[in-house]
Parts: structure tokens; C-alpha cells; sequence
């Protein structure tokens, strides 16, 4: 069935996978080895929006803002990681997987980053 009214298209759709169960799983797990790219792409988006609450708009308006590149290194990378504030909850910006990491080690924490900056600044004569 086909609805043009996307609400009870979902109703449906949620309606057809509870009665065949079986059966629908085995046509997902045909179409992810059949698309891999695509299925892929399908669950980084699910996974921004149930985690971050950012909706692929949000996150594509993000990419134009920061040109592709990552909000601190300035690298550009295909699949930038969606960086927000462990305390808040607040989207700050697209990173590259290095630098959020590297973020996150630090623990997110401006007093540490700012140390190890000095360190690394010492350390190196400048």
C-alpha cells in the first residue's frame, strides 16, 4: 500500500514488519549486502539523529558552514564526526576523527587542552 499521506505510510510500514518479522529482516539483510554504501550512510544518519539530535539537514548546513573541514585541524574529511558538549548536550561543530579524539582524551576539557598545548609549545623551544 502506498499512501500519499506519509504518516499512515509509516503506520503500515510498521504494521507490515511486526506481522512478518522473518521476512522483513531477511529483505534488510539483502538489501545492506546489495548496498553497502548506502546502508552504511542510512545508519550514520540514524545514529547522528537518535545521538545528537541533528537531522541531516542540520548536519549538510554544517558541512557548507565549515567548508568540509574539520573545525580544528582544518582537514577536509569525507565524514566528519559530530562534535558536542558531554555536559550540555549542545552540537558545537564537525570534526575530524583525530581531533575528536583527541578532544575526548582531554576530556573535553579547556584547562587540559590549554596544558597540554604549553607542554607541547615548551617542548618544542617556541
Amino acid at each position: 500500500m502506498l499512501s500519499r499521506d506519509p504518516e499512515k505510510q509509516r503506520e503500515y510500514n510498521r504494521k507490515y514488519r511486526a506481522e512478518h518479522q522473518e521476512r522483513s529482516r531477511e529483505w534488510h539483510r539483502e538489501w545492506r549486502a546489495a548496498n553497502p554504501e548506502k546502508a552504511r550512510e542510512t545508519l550514520r544518519k540514524a545514529k547522528r539523529k537518535c545521538r545528537y539530535g541533528i537531522a541531516s539537514e542540520e548536519y549538510d548546513a554544517l558541512m557548507v558552514v565549515q567548508d568540509g573541514r574539520c573545525a580544528i585541524c582544518g582537514r577536509g574529511d569525507e565524514d566528519l564526526c559530530v562534535d558536542h558538549s558531554h555536559s550540555t548536550g549542545i552540537v558545537r561543530g564537525l570534526l575530524c576523527r583525530t581531533c575528536n579524539a583527541g578532544i575526548g582524551f582531554l576530556q573535553d576539557n579547556p584547562d587540559l587542552t590549554q596544558r597540554a598545548t604549553d607542554y607541547l609549545r615548551e617542548s618544542d623551544g617556541q
